[in-house]
């Protein structure tokens, strides 16, 4: 999605080849800088919670969807 406002951004404007260039260096940067610090806050900040709580968590929403298909798909078969 930042790409595709990046292209609105360059192409409805008049900008020149230079400030083209200049935007596309400063969107990427952030984009760079923003990956990093999720990289970091997943690694540092909250590794418990990407380890066994995401797990935890994801079992509990598959265990709420079965139970859902069961109760809806159980007359079918």
């Amino acid at each position: 999605m930042i790409f595709i406002l990046t292209f609105c951004l360059v192409s409805v404007s008049g900008y020149q080849v230079d400030e083209i260039i200049k935007i596309a260096y400063q969107r990427v940067t952030t984009i760079a800088f923003a990956c990093a610090i999720c990289v970091l806050i997943s690694m540092c900040v909250c590794p418990v919670w990407a380890g066994e709580g995401l797990h935890k968590l994801v079992v509990n929403n598959l265990e709420n969807l079965a139970s859902f298909l069961e109760g809806s798909f159980g007359c079918v078969y």
